[in-house]
């Protein structure tokens, strides 16, 4: 395994971003890793995004541009058996080739000295659209507009006779720009390399039987295990049928306690019509979603095209507009938009052996993918290699190169309109307690005279350079703490540890105190008021959030019907200019002072309180603002308990020196 970790007590093994056993809550111990290592003489592989049964994925920087990929590593056995390697090569040309912006684009792909395969994938922004999905169901004319993006980068592989194999909610990246949604589809021609590897290598063609996928989202003849070669559009058309269903219920048509169960009910079960889940659906849209998901590929709408095509004229129909039979799919087209979300873990946190990790989504080997960072294309130099591959990577470069320019033709400047990278890229720290990063001081404009009135005056203040965690303090990074100080764990751990599941979610039902004994313990302090809204305003007095001067739906996880963290770092858009997130959303964040008046006067019933800092999961946009003040006891009371814990965390700063 390219990264492992194993318990010094147990020996058992576990997947990278786990520091914990989950047997015995040892601190695993790393077994190999290629994290902070140069690949192939280009890439420094700076950080891992996800992992699965294929290989890893690093957030990569290139030595010499500086520029950031995502670079999936894969592992070395799998390029061990006779003719893997011709065929990873075949594959990711082919997935290279495609011609749509709607699916994430392979740049590179490399075979190293010490055999090391690797492909390199342009960064993408945006929310993983599992996230997006709601229990009750999305707004159908969302959803109908998703869909019909999804088609359009699966036509366009289609049209280069590729089949994904596996499309699924984990691997459609999704941002939003005003009430526009933007779709990427990733892991184009993966499945078939995965597939590949699970038969018999010697043989020319790959095993009658053999079942890849992901169950809830396998077409029919997917699960009666027909031959990769013979499968047809129509198998990825029911795929993104399943997923348009689960947009609009909030749930699967199958779901079971095992695969087995799944795949029986695919083959032969008919799915609930969407109206029974969601009745605000309307007839005709759900007619054309009910249709994609016939048992025979023949009676499903004969391409992705004519899907969307239909599903366009459903929506014009539920919308009292009149379209004609056969009128051709109208869908947005932003050529060039690079965006990045957190990354989808196909085992986030149990060993590697333990296959009941994901319960939402029991999968057989597969893995997903999401790329962190947007940034533009780099100019990469190729290491020498042999003939064969060399002709793969020219003819993806040329593909690459063609795209790039249409866009910048098209659409110059569009990249620079929300969240600019920085000119230079910030300074930054890292230790064993996470990434800080260096916020520049300077004099704003800090609080708001048509917010609260705990929020005005609004006055002239200055702070000076200070660093501050580039993420907010995690449950796994709390754990460390608890266990070298003995400290009382959160209320919401059992038996002294964090669901697994949870482990890169930010830390919750801790106190003021806890937050500032933990800080204590890290070398750190918790951030000032000022400190805190300077880095949410990105420095800029004219700042509303941490991306500029206009709420942005979709760039913080704020205004949940319900609890809903993320993972860190989940909401690429939710950054300040120096690349501090989730500053508007997920968790508000306790700081260092006193809940007091901007006129330095007691706050009514709050005498002694301490302050906590911005928007959440729960609470509504109007309160996720850079000013937004929120004041409780820093013991947190009883009484209060069930309203502040699940919803608050917080981060940690430190002077610059």
């Amino acid at each position: 395994m390219l990264e492992e970790r194993r318990c010094p007590v147990c020996g058992e093994t576990y997947l990278p971003l786990v520091e914990y056993c989950k047997k015995d809550n040892q601190p695993l111990v790393v077994v190999s890793t290629l994290l902070g290592q140069i690949l192939d003489q280009r890439y420094r592989l700076d950080r891992i995004l996800g992992y699965g049964g294929m290989g890893v994925v690093y957030r990569a920087t290139h030595v010499k541009t500086r520029q950031e990929r995502a670079v999936k590593v894969l592992h070395p056995e799998m390029i061990e058996k006779e003719g893997m390697l011709r065929r990873f090569e075949t594959e990711a040309v082919a997935a290279s080739m495609i011609e749509s912006d709607k699916a994430v684009k392979i740049v590179d792909f490399q075979v190293t000295s010490e055999k090391l395969a690797y492909l390199v994938m342009e960064m993408v922004e945006g929310m993983v659209l599992r996230n997006l999905i709601t229990p009750d169901g999305m707004e159908y004319q969302r959803a109908v507009e998703i869909t019909c993006q999804i088609c359009e980068a699966v036509q366009a592989a289609h049209e280069k006779k590729i089949i994904h194999r596996d499309l699924k909610p984990d691997n459609v990246i999704v941002r939003r720009t005003g009430t526009q949604d933007l779709v990427k589809v990733l892991d184009f021609g993966i499945a078939k390399l995965r597939e590949d590897d699970q038969n018999d290598s010697s043989a020319p063609q790959t095993k009658v039987g053999t079942i890849m996928g992901t169950p809830q989202y396998m077409s029919p003849e997917q699960c009666r295990g027909i031959r990769s070669e013979d499968l047809k559009p129509a198998s990825d058309v029911y795929s993104i049928g399943i997923i348009a269903y689960e947009m609009l219920c909030g749930r699967v048509p199958f779901d079971g306690q095992n695969a087995l169960e799944l795949i029986d009910k695919h083959k032969h079960e008919p799915p609930t019509n969407i109206k029974h889940y969601n009745s605000t659906v309307p007839v005709s849209i759900a007619h054309v979603v009910m249709r994609s998901l016939a048992k025979m590929p023949e009676d499903r709408w004969e391409s992705a095209e004519k899907l969307a095509q239909e599903l366009r004229i459903a929506l014009r129909e539920a919308r009292g507009g009149k379209t004609q039979p056969g009128e051709p799919v109208v869908t947005e087209v932003l050529t060039g938009q690079l965006w990045t979300g957190h990354l989808p873990l196909d085992n986030p946190g149990g060993p590697a052996s333990d296959p009941k990790d994901a319960k939402r989504r029991e999968t057989l080997p597969i893995e997903s993918v999401t790329p962190h960072v947007p940034t533009p294309i780099p100019v990469i130099e190729p290491a020498p290699q042999p003939n064969w591959l060399k002709r793969g990577v020219i003819a993806a470069a040329l593909m690459l190169l063609a795209s790039v320019g249409i866009y910048w033709l098209a659409i110059p400047g569009q990249n620079q309109k929300n969240n600019p990278e920085p000119a230079t890229q910030p300074k930054t720290i890292s230790d064993q307690f996470g990434e800080m990063v260096l916020i520049s001081g300077g004099t704003f404009m800090m609080g708001s005279n048509s917010g609260e009135p705990d929020e005005n005056p609004v006055r002239s203040v200055s702070v000076k350079d200070f660093y501050l965690d580039r993420y907010e303090v995690t449950n796994q990074q709390y754990k460390k703490f608890v266990d070298a100080t003995k400290y009382t764990p959160p209320k919401s751990w059992k038996n002294g540890m964090y669901d697994q599941a949870e482990t890169l979610l930010p830390v919750t039902y801790v106190t003021w105190n806890d937050a500032v004994a933990y800080a204590k313990w890290a070398g750190k302090r918790l951030p000032s008021e000022a400190e805190w809204e300077f880095a949410a305003r990105s420095g800029k007095s004219e700042y509303v959030y941490p991306w500029g001067a206009e709420w942005e739906d979709g760039y913080a996880n704020v205004a949940r019907t319900r609890l809903l963290l993320t993972p860190v770092g989940g909401f690429a858009n939710d950054r300040n200019e120096a690349g501090v997130f989730d500053l508007m959303g997920n968790v508000s964040e306790w700081v260092q002072d006193d809940y007091r008046t901007y006129r330095n006067e007691p706050i009514d019933g709050c005498d002694g309180c301490k302050v906590f800092r911005g928007g959440n999961t729960i609470e509504e946009i109007r309160d996720s603002r850079a000013a937004k003040r929120w004041g409780i006891f820093p013991d947190v009371p009883a009484k209060y308990a069930d309203g502040v814990f699940p919803k608050v965390g917080f981060r940690c700063a430190r002077n610059a020196r």
